[in-house]
């Protein structure tokens, strides 16, 4: 199963990330995170170009890859 971790960018390097990161993980679910190097760079190169409703369009693709999502709110 794969999930998309979706919480807020003010939690993103914190140990709280990592501990819900781990805590998926260990019940055997893939996370795709938005704060993945790979992902921030899609992002970060997108912000040289794209407006931000075409950044959030480029999120929303990545969700649908996916077989659900996991919120965190603060």
């Amino acid at each position: 199963m794969k999930m998309f971790y979706a919480h807020p960018e003010s939690m993103y390097g914190t140990e709280q990330e990592d501990s819900d990161v781990g805590v998926m993980g260990s019940m055997g679910i893939n996370v795709l995170n938005p704060n993945s190097p790979d992902i921030q760079s899609i992002v970060s190169t997108m912000k040289e170009y794209a407006t931000d409703d075409e950044i959030q369009i480029f999120v929303i693709s990545q969700i649908d890859k996916c077989d659900g999502v996991a919120f965190r709110a603060l």
